[in-house]
């Protein structure tokens, strides 16, 4: 197979149309920083080969600035001496469609030749797993994943010994006698004869594929925390250039603006509270004292009420004596008028009185 022109679109961080055109025959090399797409258009390929495109669990695929996206790849590819062009898209606008030369499939019989062409058995549900890739899982190794081939090489197992059944049929008729007598003595050269156990060249890859994967163990652990702060550094790129382009701290420092003048505004209100606070405590010294005056003073006027009313008593029972005394005083004259002329009487009387007696003595 020859790949031989690629477009993708909305596909992860692809969001505008990307296509690479004019592919060689021989190896293509993609140099690029970090971040750049790379792995993006190899997982473009993998998804257009390997996965049907009614897939419901491709959300990962559609760009993050775009969660109602379609991803679609398109590929032109020669196999066999024969052109195809495949174009997919998935998601929201579902569609397959395969060009072979002047023939055209569409939807599940072109997946399905698809998968019979390239060796493989796409999942009928989900997307594509492990024990369904065939020799195409042998070939598309996703980064990170290259210490799980059990399933991949499981499945593949049978079609290689298809193709190499095939093979040896047609060395079996010419000499194939010869080769497996030679096959033989080569394998006797790696594995025990009884116990089929490993020996030699064969046991020492072994034993170094084991320390390998010991290896590869630590490695993929340091290239997972590496995977993780990069994509803990891209999430910080895209918020950062997300903040960059919204400017949130504008409105955040408008509203600290306004903060601080409310804050000015607030602190003088709280001086004036202060002061009139301190004034009205004043206030509420004088008020006390006042009051305190006022209930002297209260208490004063009413000790001159009472004053008054008894100086006021007093002046009525001066004026009743005074008319006590005037009348006692006019009865005193009376009196002394009726005793000046009882006196008066009296001495008459009396005058009277000797003159008979002195005239009585005249006579006897």
């Amino acid at each position: 197979m020859k790949i031989t022109r690629l477009r993708i679109e909305n596909f992860k961080r692809f969001r505008a149309p990307v296509e690479i055109d004019g592919l060689s025959a021989g190896l293509n090399l993609f140099a690029a920083p970090n971040e750049s797409g790379k792995s993006t258009i190899a997982t473009a390929i993998r998804t257009a080969f390997l996965e049907r495109h009614k897939t419901g669990t491709l959300d990962t695929l559609r760009p993050w600035s775009d969660p109602g996206a379609s991803p679609s790849v398109d590929v032109d590819f020669e196999f066999g001496g024969t052109s195809y062009a495949l174009a997919k898209s998935f998601l929201g606008r579902k569609r397959c469609d395969l060009r072979i030369g002047r023939k055209q499939m569409d939807g599940a019989e072109a997946e399905d030749h698809l998968a019979e062409l390239v060796g493989c058995a796409m999942s009928d549900r989900g997307g594509a797993r492990p024990d369904t890739l065939g020799i195409p899982g042998l070939l598309w190794i996703e980064q990170g994943t290259s210490q799980h081939l059990e399933l991949p090489l499981e499945n593949a197992r049978d079609r290689i010994d298809s193709v190499l059944r095939q093979q040896m049929s047609g060395i079996a008729t010419t000499g194939g006698d010869s080769l497996m007598e030679r096959l033989e003595e080569e394998r006797d050269e790696i594995l025990t004869a009884k116990s089929n156990r490993p020996k030699g060249v064969y046991d020492a890859a072994v034993r170094s594929l084991e320390d390998l994967r010991t290896r590869e163990g630590e490695l993929s652990a340091k290239v997972q925390a590496y995977r993780e702060k990069v994509d803990r550094l891209d999430k910080l790129t895209r918020d950062a250039t997300r903040l960059e382009r919204e400017k949130p701290w504008d409105a955040l420092l408008a509203k600290k603006t306004q903060t601080e003048a409310r804050l000015v505004l607030a602190r003088q209100l709280e001086t004036r509270r202060d002061a009139e606070a301190t004034r009205m405590k004043s206030a509420a010294d004088q008020v006390r004292i006042l009051t305190e005056q006022i209930g002297a003073y209260d208490r004063e006027e009413a000790e001159a009420w009472q004053r008054r009313a008894e100086h006021q008593n007093a002046q009525e029972a001066a004026i009743a004596a005074r008319a006590t005394v005037a009348r006692l005083e006019g009865a005193s004259k009376q009196a002394q008028a009726s005793a000046d002329a009882a006196r008066a009487t009296l001495i008459r009387a009396r005058a009277a009185a000797e003159r008979r007696r002195i005239e009585g003595t005249s006579r006897a």
